[in-house]
């Protein structure tokens, strides 16, 4: 009973410690705030563009013909993609330029940060899909919107996965900064 009640304490005492310890350093919750609010200026950008997209094509989003409805989604998706991954490279730039003296993987941890946080927006639309199920009086309204988050999120998420694979990992900024030197 000893060993269970030192495990809890132990488990309880370090998971508070790395709580605040997260607190400490305040230059990386200043540069993680620039980049939370850099990526939420950056989404909205590209969600309003979604929407008047969603906006010029509403005759063919209210037929529920589902190859227009595909073919809206994959270009929507394409050009969300394609001007991501570019703005995600100046952003890594950036970072790696202005705020990584101290640390030099700090741009690495933000973007593991970023794929956790499209988990928990994951969660976020399914318990949306769920309320959309339960309550049938407000289903179509909230199915579009499901829709046009969703397609945002698969397009964050296939911008994180690509720019992983093609940039990140064979460190294509850290290279051309470097060049630049």
């Amino acid at each position: 009973m000893k060993k269970v009640h030192r495990f809890f304490t132990l488990l309880t005492h370090r998971t508070w410690n790395r709580i605040v310890g997260r607190f400490r350093n305040m230059h990386q919750w200043a540069v993680l705030l620039q980049f939370v609010l850099y990526n939420a200026g950056y989404v909205s950008v590209m969600a309003g563009l979604l929407y008047l997209t969603f906006v010029n094509h509403a005759e063919q989003l209210s037929e529920a013909s589902p190859l227009p409805i595909a073919f809206i989604c994959g270009e929507s998706i394409f050009s969300l993609t394609f001007i991501s991954i570019f703005v995600i490279g100046c952003e890594e730039a950036l970072i790696r330029t202005k705020f990584s003296q101290n640390d030099e993987k700090l741009f690495d941890h933000l973007f593991d940060m970023q794929k956790e946080m499209q988990n928990i927006l994951m969660g976020l639309l399914s318990i949306l899909a769920i309320i959309a199920a339960v309550y049938p009086s407000i289903a179509d309204r909230l199915n579009r919107i499901l829709l046009f988050c969703g397609i945002i999120l698969f397009a964050c998420i296939l911008v994180t996965v690509l720019y992983e694979r093609l940039f990140l990992r064979v460190h294509v900024i850290e290279e051309i900064l470097k060049e630049i030197e």
